[in-house]
């Protein structure tokens, strides 16, 4: 029986009960169908596997309507599978790994296994009509329901995609979804198909609330995120609609994340508090001093403190840094300041002033200008918005008519117009596909935006009588979305991968409307063993696959992800000199000053590695040259640096300061320095790159650069020197690296200095030709924006989903009213690496553990890797001399805890020192953990195993999430341990120290029972903390700070912690229970009460304050020996204060 055609309403009236029923409950419905070409009897072109059919393209009809950031839709989708081996046989030709959003909303990839296309209809612009399924139609279905092997046939979904050829009669991919009339027959009933297609109530489309105008402008942003806010964060999107929504997503995010705290500081520097200033010396008490300092205590009341008490943690987070304002609006009377978080253990302070729970104290540098007495001061905090507005800045070159970023040609033959490169790039940002530009589509502004595929739990499966299903378009159009490479080389099943040519007819290839992505091929060059040498510094298991991967790349962008100790900055340094080959300059970036000095020191050892390799087999004849690596600093940083470094090249550590993230090697300082002849720095390899030696050979032939000469090599002084250079020092030094800088083939600098820094930044638009980033799991969205442009530039991408993301400030924090501050702190969680991967590029993925011997990363691979597969590489093995200070480790432990249960031959396993009922001191205020009897037993483990022969200098590293935690151990490392542990490294973070690793690694966790698990207990920063070992890992920590598994207890497995940066964070504790749980399984576990070593250590020292005092009464003690008795009596004093605050309260004792 047949219909008159309906068009569907597009909402229910709002005064129907039914229809406001439905509002609160709606659901995706799927059913599956088939979708058959010319009538219900005619060839069927794709078909749900459960219809019993062998259609190699699965279809199913939608309708979506249950996502809070994605407009509902009607229509179908179209599943070309990847087969059933996990795609392994798509990986090991080279193709790579796709992956897809786990579960719309939520914030997680999982692999997919195929290529979804949704065509999604216009709403109120299709009508439709119902027909039954005649008998010969029902013939067709007759295996509905029954289970069937779908084998796929690879090379022919190749065809169908890639090449367009005919899917069935002369049907391709490209005529079908040119297709105004959809034909689908279904196994379900006439009113089934016609409550879910007409009665049904369908919500307005989505639109997020930000407008249009999202150029960098801080009071017009706040007015914005003021009238927007909402008591619900929005779920996280991989993919959007429109250019203006993406844009508007990345712009607010940031602008959310930090605007809230700057008009918070605003509002604090308006008040005036009463202040108290000690000397920091008093010997130096006088402000025209340049010596002196002032401990300020400046009375903050408690009301005060809990109504900032969001904004406050995040401004004085690690000793934030501040301006004491002494007069309202006279600069001069300004003073530089930090605020010191933990005051009460000050001497002086303990002495003069004994700080009020709620005083805030600062460490200010006076003005001597003038010196006038005050008791009353402003605090002035800067929120730091200047990063903000550099990245809203280059988010907002994603709008269309944006000017372009490049200024000059491209060097990558895509063969693209600069506007096709801008509107590819937006697409590609998009994570939508391409289909605008593969048909020759109106623009970027008309194409859709990609969703992945729900859940089945809303589909309803009742099959009641087969219905035929005619859809309509009206001449407006659809939609059609994919994962990501719709109609495009990217998808390819074929054997012959890499080779990019079709055996089709060129006039059927070229179907108008059809076209493909232009590819970059990195190992295409007349140079074949140049290449050979270079695919031989990848593990030799992956080199074939590796090769094919790099032979094929859409949009020339590579993706290259693993975990941590599989060599992933060694393969990007790899595909890094392929760029150079055929690119010539490229951009070296990532998201902390330690991963990308860590890439420009293994590009530069790789490249060493390949042009020796190749020329050793082709000198005399031939030498090739390295390229030339520059890691470049903000001028000013270079500058201070290399004077420091030219009066004393001893001193690389302190070369830009102390406190300063400057590290020497391969900078513009390191690379000048060598070229004066600093011996001590280093000298020129004979394999180095042209330009320094042809720098080398003119720099004695001008005049200027005498005196630069003569006192590296010592024949003049220092100050000589400065009397010669005159007023044109600063001058030459700066010209010398705009020189260097302009001859490198890889500038590695941070996203911020490649727009604050002059010549980086003309560097970057006028020569750089491609994009590597490190770390790409850890950089945000809009820093890759601002280092990469929208010109699509060839872009390779090395980093690790699992491990840190990208920093949000801004998590859960809500305002007395319980609005949220940031309400796309999820968006802002999405890295560059995640969202490029989610929009459905392939992804290389390395399989070989390059870094620990066997067993150390077996409990990480299953908890955060279950779906990756890996071997212990043939080298790493326990025996090997690389990993002697883990069997150095492994005796010591045995032997001071005889219970330990000692790892199987050959394997190294973590060992977790369970201090039980360890004491943990929360600040109220910042919400930082100390617990210092857990930092004590790591210490003293630590110095036991230096005393065992192990270096520290070298060998070991602790590692401490809570800040309060690090200050103790590195105050307990420079007092306590001296003797033994000067040398060691500092005390980490785990924020601080991804990227590093250490051949052992100490752990101390810091929490207890009390307090939870912490933001330690996060499954990205465990991963990061239980990773960074090569061959020992040491817990020390508390086991009963993880509560045993409840069953059905909602929410049992969820805590809430203050994270490192002030913010709220969530913490789900399955991950650390099934860690913790595994160490007590296998034996791994000693529970110390109170260590006999910590308990000696501890007389000797009461011994050694008593002999001391002793000295002092006697009057033979000498300064530093007096400092030290006072400094410990402080701190006896503050644990008894603080033994005692715990006594009289439930509420955590003050340490501060």
């Amino acid at each position: 029986m047949s219909q008159p055609a309906i068009t569907p309403a597009t909402q229910a009236p709002g005064t129907d009960p039914a229809a406001e029923r439905a509002k609160s409950t709606a659901k995706n419905l799927y059913t599956w169908c088939a979708l058959v070409a010319g009538s219900a009897s005619g060839p069927i072109i794709a078909a749900s596997p459960t219809l019993g059919l062998d259609a190699k393209i699965g279809a199913r009809l939608v309708l979506f309507r249950s996502s809070k950031v994605v407009s509902a839709w009607a229509g179908f989708t179209l599943s070309f599978p990847f087969g059933k081996d996990d795609q392994a046989t798509n990986e090991a030709k080279g193709y790579g790994v796709k992956y897809k959003v786990t579960d719309l909303g939520t914030l997680g990839l999982t692999k997919a296994d195929s290529l979804h296309i949704d065509v999604r209809l216009p709403r109120g612009g299709y009508t439709m009509d119902f027909e039954d399924a005649s008998d010969k139609v029902r013939a067709r279905l007759s295996g509905a329901g029954h289970p069937v092997k779908h084998v796929s046939v690879f090379t022919e979904l190749s065809q169908y995609v890639n090449e367009n050829r005919p899917i069935v009669d002369k049907v391709t991919l490209a005529s079908l979804l040119r297709q105004r009339e959809f034909i689908f027959v279904t196994c379900r009933s006439h009113e089934a198909m016609r409550n879910m297609f007409v009665d049904y109530y369908m919500p307005d489309p989505f639109v997020y609330p930000y407008g249009e105008e999202h150029r960098w402008h801080r009071d017009r942003l706040w007015m914005t995120h003021m009238e927007t806010r909402g008591k619900e964060q929005f779920q996280p999107a991989y993919s959007y609609s429109d250019d203006n929504s993406h844009v508007a997503v990345a712009v607010q995010f940031n602008a959310q994340d930090i605007l809230w705290v700057d008009e918070a500081a605003k509002k604090i520097a308006e008040k005036e508090f009463r202040a108290y200033f000690v000397p920091k010396n008093p010997d130096h008490a006088d402000p025209a001093d340049p010596r002196c300092r002032f401990y300020v205590i400046v009375s903050t009341p408690e009301t005060f403190k809990m109504e900032y008490l969001s904004a406050w943690s995040r401004l004085t987070k690690g000793g934030g840094t501040c301006e004491l304002e002494l007069q309202k609006g006279d600069p001069e009377m300004r003073w530089g300041c930090v605020v010191v978080e933990h005051p009460r253990s000050i001497p002086a302070l303990k002495e003069k002033h004994s700080p009020e729970q709620f005083d805030t104290v600062v460490l200010a540098t006076p003005r001597p200008a003038k010196t006038k007495r005050f008791n009353c001061v402003s605090l002035i905090f800067d929120a730091g918005l200047e990063e903000t507005e550099r990245k809203v800045n280059a988010m907002n070159r994603f709008l269309p008519g944006a000017a372009p970023t490049r200024t000059t040609e491209f060097c990558d033959n895509m063969d693209l117009t600069t506007e096709e490169r801008q509107r590819l790039h937006r697409d590609l940002m998009r994570g939508q596909g391409f289909y605008e530009f593969m048909t020759g589509g109106a623009g970027a502004e008309r194409a859709p935006d990609m969703t992945e595929r729900p859940t089945d739990g809303d589909a309803s499966s009742e099959a009641d009588t087969e219905s035929v299903l005619d859809i309509t378009e009206q001449p407006a159009g659809g939609d059609l979305v994919s994962d990501g490479d719709v109609l495009t080389d990217a998808i390819d099943w074929t054997p012959d991968l890499g080779t990019g040519k079709s055996s089709l007819a060129e006039d059927q290839r070229r179907e108008p409307g059809f076209r493909k992505l232009p590819v970059v091929n990195y190992v295409d060059n007349f140079d074949l063993g140049l290449i050979d040498a270079v695919i031989e510094q990848v593990p030799a298991e992956d080199r074939a696959r590796f090769r094919a991967y790099m032979s094929d790349r859409e949009l020339g962008l590579c993706l290259i992800e693993a975990g941590p100790g599989f060599g992933k900055t060694s393969v990007l340094a790899a595909c890094g000199i392929l760029m150079v080959i055929i690119l010539h300059n490229c951009l070296v970036t990532g998201p902390t000053n330690v991963a990308i000095s860590n890439a420009a020191a293994r590009i530069y050892d790789v490249s060493a590695n390949v042009f020796t390799s190749y020329n050793a087999d082709n000198l005399p004849v031939l030498r090739l040259r390295r390229p030339l690596v520059v890691r470049a600093y903000p001028a000013q940083v270079e500058l201070s640096a290399f004077i420091h470094l030219l009066r004393d090249p001893r001193d690389p550590e302190n070369a830009a300061g102390r406190n300063s993230r400057f590290h020497l090697p391969y900078t513009q300082t390191y690379w000048l320095l060598v070229l004066f002849g600093v011996d001590s720095i280093g000298e020129l390899h004979d394999d180095d790159s042209n330009m320094l030696f042809k720098m080398r050979d003119s720099m004695p032939q001008r005049p200027e650069l005498a005196p630069f000469f003569e006192v590296a090599s010592g024949r003049i002084s220092w100050e000589q020197f400065l009397a010669k250079s005159g007023d044109g020092l600063e001058h030459n030094i700066l010209r010398l690296f705009s020189e260097l800088l302009f001859s490198a083939n890889f500038v590695c600098a941070t996203p911020a200095c490649t727009e604050n820094d002059e010549n980086v930044r003309s560097w970057k638009a006028a020569v750089a030709s491609g994009v590597i980033v490190d770390e790409a799991g850890n950089m945000s969205r809009a820093d890759l924006a601002c280092v990469w442009g929208n010109c699509l530039l060839p872009c390779i991408l090395a980093g690790d989903t699992r491990q840190l993301p990208p920093t949000v400030m801004t998590g859960r924090e809500m305002d007395s009213e319980g609005y949220f501050f940031n309400r796309l702190a999820d968006d802002g969680r999405i890295s560059a690496l995640e969202m490029l991967k989610a929009s459905g590029f392939p992804v290389h993925v390395l399989h070989s553990q390059l870094r620990m011997p066997p067993a150390l990363f077996d409990a990480p691979s299953r908890e955060f890797y279950p779906d990756t597969p890996f071997t212990y590489a043939e080298w790493c093995s326990a025996s090997r001399p690389e990993f002697e200070s883990g069997r150095i480790l492994e005796k010591f432990a045995q032997a001071r805890f005889p219970d330990l249960r000692p790892p199987p031959e050959g394997m190294f396993k973590p060992v977790f020192l369970h201090c039980v009922k360890s004491e943990v001191y929360l600040n109220t205020i910042t919400r930082s953990k100390r617990c210092p009897g857990q930092v004590d037993v790591a210490m003293d483990f630590i110095a036991g195993l230096v005393k065992e022969g192990i270096k520290a200098d070298k060998i070991i590293t602790l590692i401490c999430p809570y800040a309060a935690n690090v200050l103790h151990a590195e105050y307990r490392r420079r007092d306590s341990y001296k003797e033994l542990l000067a040398d060691m490294p500092a005390v980490s973070t785990i924020d601080s120290y991804q990227g590093k690793e250490n051949d052992i690694i100490v752990v101390v966790f810091g929490t207890n029972k009390r307090y939870g698990v912490g933001f330690t207990g996060q499954r990205n920063r465990l991963n990061v903390l239980l990773t960074r070992a090569r061959c020992g890992l040491v817990l020390v920590g508390d086991l009963d700070a993880v509560p045993k598994a409840k069953a059905k207890v909602k929410g049992g497995d969820k805590q809430t912690d203050i994270g490192p940066n002030g913010e709220t964070v969530f913490v789900s504790i399955g991950s650390i229970r099934n860690i913790y749980n595994e160490l007590v399984e296998s034996g791994r576990v000693v529970t110390i009460a109170k260590d006999d070593a910590v308990r000696a250590n501890e007389a000797d020292e009461v011994a050694r304050i008593e002999e001391l005092k002793r000295k002092r009464k006697a009057g033979d003690a000498d300064a530093k020996d007096a400092r030290f008795v006072e400094r410990k009596a402080a701190e006896e004093a503050q644990a008894m204060e603080t033994r005692e605050a715990d006594r009289r309260t439930t509420e955590s004792p003050e340490f501060d």
